[in-house]
Order: structure tokens, then sequence, then C-alpha cells
């Protein structure tokens, strides 16, 4: 094999499948990338066998030929030269060279017969949306994914294909993140299927949060494509049945409070300060068109007083601070409405202003019994 790349080209397409490559693995393959040269194309694979990323590359192929490299020792060398093009002749020992301009190194590489394939995805159930707009759904949602290794379905993202809007919607069973865009598409019938998080996670990644490219959508039984400009992503998915969105958000609410993101977000980094050595939780006392945050620790306390527009009942709740943070930190809207069904005991629901397709929800905690003052 004879290929001849730009080193830029090269390089992009090395850390878009390094995304797919395990830092651990038990079949040292998988540590590889496949590189696949053909008709001055060359094709970069990386699978670990839940995620398998390809990217298509231009190059010259005077001599095509398939070789594993070692995913880290390429990227560093690649990364390490600054020459602007890169040559690349494997031999029939899968001795691999390395050339540039005053530069020449040999290391070895695998035979590519065991490599494991990307998954076939047929393309006939397809949607389109946009680039950014799928940055964004990602963004705001897969934070609230579990971490938890107990429950595998929730470890995963649902993701819901209808005529009319495309669902995501996450959670812990702490907090449930929910995010809905609105647009029409083709597909013959509804579709949905539970995402993996760190799939998710380095798709989120290959995207651009402002462009307005179109990324292709395949969600099968099995498995789901996401095909963004010149990268190939599959993702495996998760069986089983996620909760109903639904169900889950409160419809009728007996508090209503409407407040600056900002000054919320200041407040409760603040109280953090206080929770984050000491496992408390913060209180949050509504009345009279005013809130008030506090927190008490064994090094001190705080308590920070906030206007706001109230509607409904007093109340006073608590959080973990973390879960709120966590939900203002990847709305956009300046203005938020934060929704309570009532008592101490039911989630708060937190809503942009603008952004009526989202809504993040976050279960209470019980407050002890302290005087703030």
């Amino acid at each position: 094999m004879n290929i001849k790349i730009t080193r830029n080209e090269l390089l992009m397409g090395i850390n878009a499948v390094g995304k797919a490559v395990p830092s651990r693995s038990t079949m040292p393959i998988l540590k590889g990338i496949l590189v696949i040269a053909e008709n001055n194309e060359v094709r970069l694979i990386a699978n670990n066998m839940q995620l398998g990323i390809e990217v298509k590359l231009e190059a010259e192929v005077s001599c095509s030929g398939k070789f594993v490299i070692d995913a880290k020792i390429f990227s560093d060398i690649v990364r390490k030269i600054k020459d602007e093009y890169i040559e690349i002749e494997v031999n029939e020992k899968l001795s691999v060279e390395i050339k540039c301009d005053n530069l020449q190194m040999k290391l070895m590489g695998l035979s590519a017969n065991s490599f494991p394939e990307m998954p076939e995805v047929g393309e006939e159930n397809t949607v389109y949306i946009k680039e950014g707009v799928l940055n964004e759904m990602i963004r705001q949602t897969v934070f609230a994914v579990s971490k938890s290794e107990h429950l595998q379905v929730i470890s995963g993202e649902l993701v819901e294909i209808k005529k009319d809007k495309i669902i995501m919607a996450s959670t812990d069973s702490y907090r449930f993140a929910l995010k809905k865009q609105f647009c029409e598409n083709e597909l013959k019938e509804d579709t949905k299927a539970i995402i993996p998080g760190d799939s998710l996670v380095e798709i989120g990644k290959l995207l651009s949060n402002d462009s307005n490219e179109e990324v292709k959508v395949v969600l099968e039984d099995k498995h789901a494509l996401f095909i963004i400009d010149n990268i190939k992503v599959v993702t495996r998915l998760l069986d089983g049945e996620y909760l109903n969105h639904d169900v889950v958000i409160p419809k009728e609410y007996k508090t209503k409070i409407s407040i600056n993101k900002s000054n919320l977000q200041e407040a409760l980094e603040l109280a953090a300060v206080f929770t984050q050595n000491s496992g408390t939780d913060v209180r949050l006392n509504i009345t009279d068109d005013k809130l008030k945050i506090s927190s008490n620790a064994d090094i001190g306390n705080i308590v920070k007083e906030i206007d706001i527009e109230l509607e409904g009942e007093d109340l006073e709740i608590g959080f973990n601070v973390s879960y709120l943070l966590e939900g203002l930190k990847v709305i956009d809207d300046s203005e938020i409405m934060i929704c309570f069904a009532g008592g101490s005991s039911s989630p708060a629901v937190i809503i942009p202003n603008k952004d009526i397709g989202y809504e993040y929800l976050v279960v209470p905690v019980r407050i002890r019994s302290y005087n703030s003052n």
C-alpha cells in the first residue's frame, strides 16, 4: 500500500475515529485504527464493539491495501509532524513506513483480517436534523444519564422520532432531562431506541454547535447510524423499556416562580462551596416574591435572597445543589420558570422561557431542621 495525504486531513480523521478507541481492552486489535486505501480515498475506522466510527479522507493512492496501526502511536506521530504532506507505505510484512520531507520512520502494523467490521445499518427509515440542533439536544440531556452499571437501561438515553418531532430523554432516577425538537420528516412510522450515554457523548464531540449542515440519523432494531459529513458513526442500542416522559413530567403545578437564571446560578454556586465537603444540600424558601437560598454545614452557612415572581403557594423544599446547577448550565435562556407540583416531597421542573421544547425535572431531598439565620 502507498498513499500520500495532507497532514491536517489525516490528523482530523485520527482525532475523529479516536473517540471509538477503547482506553482498555482485552482485544489488542481494538486499540488500533484500521486504514483502508483504495480509489484515491483513505478510510480510517475504529470500533470498540459498542461504538464504531469511520472517516473518509481524500488522498493520492498509488497502491491500494489495508492494515491496522496502534491508535495512540499513530496519533502521536502525526500530531508531532509539521510537514504539509505525509506519505505512508506498507509492505507485505506489514512494516509501515511514514515519510515526510526530512523524516523517515518505521513501525510494525497488524493484519486487518481480525479487525471487527462496522455493523451494516440500512438507511430506509432515515431522518435529517441540523447539526447544531442535534448538538444542543445531546448537550441538554446526556449529562443526566445514569453512571451506574446496575440499571443498564438508564445508562442510555431515549431517542424517539415521530412524524412531527424528535425527542431525547435521560435520567439517573434523581433527575430527568427532556428535549423536544419540532420538525417535519417523512418517516413511514414512529420509531424509538435507547442509545448508550457514552456513545452520545462521543457523537456530541463530533458535532458543531452552530452548523446548519444536516446529519442523517437512522434507528434500527440493534443499531443507530449517524452520518455527519464525511464521518459515519454506528452505535449499538440497549434493550429495555424506558420511562414514559408523558407520565414523569407533572401536568399541574401548585407553585411557579419566574427568576433570572444567572442570579440563581450565582447563588447556587456560592451555596455549593458550603456543601461540597459536607454532603449537605440547599434549602429553597419561597414566599412573598422572594427566594431565599440557604445551606448550613460544619464550616459555616450561607443565606442568599433573590427577587422572583411567584404564582401560587409558598413553599420550603430542599435539593441536591449539583443537580440544580447541572441543569442550569445547559440552559441558554436568561429567564426561566421553576414549577413545583406541590409539597416538599414533589419534584421541581425547570423550564426556559423561550426554549419551549426543554424541561428538566429534579427530585427533592428531605431537608433537615436548622436555624439559617
